[in-house]
């Protein structure tokens, strides 16, 4: 009976070392996702700063992308909206 107790006791053990491992892993896993999705909104935000600042010229990426370089003037009244929204991504005035 003592065999019996020693191999079970053994066996818990050894489950208890997977667990704490599977554990681990799990934490290593969620601070890699959390990461990740701080490195993502880190892009998005850049992504769209570049897009309003394209705007400021008077264009926007869709015509660059169709080969389309032209740019107009854009009032005054829309340049401080758009300052203002790369503002508010970036954290910096510009």
């Amino acid at each position: 009976m003592e065999v019996k107790q020693g191999k079970l006791l053994e066996l818990i053990e050894k489950q208890n070392e997977y667990i704490t491992q599977l554990e681990r892993e799990n934490q290593k896993l969620s601070e890699q996702q959390r990461f990740m999705a701080i490195e993502y909104q880190k892009m998005s935000d850049l992504s769209r700063a570049q897009m309003l600042m394209v705007k400021l010229l008077g264009t926007d990426m869709q015509k660059i992308a169709e080969g389309d370089y032209s740019v107009h003037k854009i009032p005054e009244k829309e340049m401080k909206d758009i300052k203002r929204k790369i503002m508010d991504i970036i954290g910096k005035e510009i």
